[in-house]
């Protein structure tokens, strides 16, 4: 049985799948007395967060076909933070490639999380049809503690965490540190699926460039439907350049 690291958690409102990480009800609030466009644009989505029972946003894993899935790996903007289900990268790149494609994107999360996750799927003896990879940004990593209440016992740290001392002086004070890191987490990456259909956009490739474009989703951070869309049709020509399409 698949088991991968805790996923996205809905920490708003008891639990509501209204919100997750930075598209909180307070920016929205916030957003919508600021600007009144903004409202027009919102105040008649239904956007909700359905996530599986180990905090995807995709089906149980029991029932997805893998040996006929693409799966793709990523942090908030593979989740789709801000956006309908229907508007996220998956959700398009679905139609482009006429596959299902598992979403196993979560928010604030590092490529070190992701590679673990990949490791997770093949010791469960899972290969998908294909694999792609979405890297984020090089300083984010993660730690691990014991779980408790409200606490799923692991931590992601990235840009929003440069005033804790820890992070400063462990983790980005060298900025070869975790470049270093990155290297080897990218090359195990592709070890891994070096027998699989397997594409890999990092941080300097158009599809991450395009990634801010206007309009932008909810919590007025993360990529809009039409950037997502975009993405799918980029990711769809790298498809047919290497003869996938069936």
């Amino acid at each position: 049985m698949l088991e991968l690291l805790k996923g996205n958690v809905l920490s708003y409102e008891n639990g509501s799948n209204k919100w997750m990480a930075t598209d909180s009800p307070e920016y929205y609030r916030e957003n919508c007395d600021n600007s009144i466009q903004f409202k027009n644009r919102w105040k008649n989505v239904y956007l909700t967060y359905n996530l599986n029972s180990q905090g995807y946003r995709c089906p149980e894993w029991d029932q997805i076909e893998w040996e006929e899935s693409v799966v793709i790996y990523g942090d908030s903007c593979i989740a789709g933070v801000g956006v309908t289900e229907t508007n996220t990268l998956s959700y398009f790149l679905q139609g482009e490639l006429k596959r299902p494609v598992i979403n196993l994107g979560v928010a604030g999360s590092s490529n070190l999380f992701s590679l673990y996750n990949m490791i997770n799927t093949k010791t469960a003896d899972i290969t998908p049809y294909a694999v792609i990879n979405v890297e984020t940004s090089l300083e984010r990593t993660l730690t691990f503690s014991k779980p408790g209440v409200a606490n799923t016992g692991l931590y992601h740290w990235g840009s929003w965490n440069t005033e804790k001392l820890e992070y400063r002086r462990f983790w980005i004070k060298h900025e070869e540190n975790y470049i270093e890191h990155s290297k080897f987490i990218t090359e195990n990456k592709r070890l891994l699926w070096k027998d699989t259909k397997y594409l890999c956009y990092e941080l300097s490739d158009e599809l991450n460039k395009s990634s801010r474009k206007p309009p932008l989703a909810r919590d007025m951070l993360h990529p809009g439907a039409e950037t997502y869309a975009a993405q799918a049709k980029y990711i769809k020509s790298d498809w047919i350049k290497n003869g996938w399409m069936d």
